[in-house]
């Protein structure tokens, strides 16, 4: 088999897994934006604690680093 043939099957095979398995993770997995956010539906003043984005990538990026 050339492998060129090989590549051109490889692209494909990606092209509709990729469509495919996308188009299951929008409708089974990913959560609507609309939907309240655990921070904002649990605060209690300690642990849930609505932050500003960058904020948060900040503390996440120090605990890592």
């Amino acid at each position: 088999m050339n492998s060129t043939v090989l590549i051109a099957v490889g692209v494909l095979l990606y092209v509709i897994l990729y469509h495919t398995y996308g188009r299951y993770l929008r409708k089974e997995v990913v959560r609507e934006s609309d939907a309240e956010v655990p921070s904002k539906r649990l605060y209690d003043g300690v642990d849930f604690v609505p932050a500003n984005r960058y904020v948060l990538f900040g503390h996440h990026f120090a605990s890592v680093a």
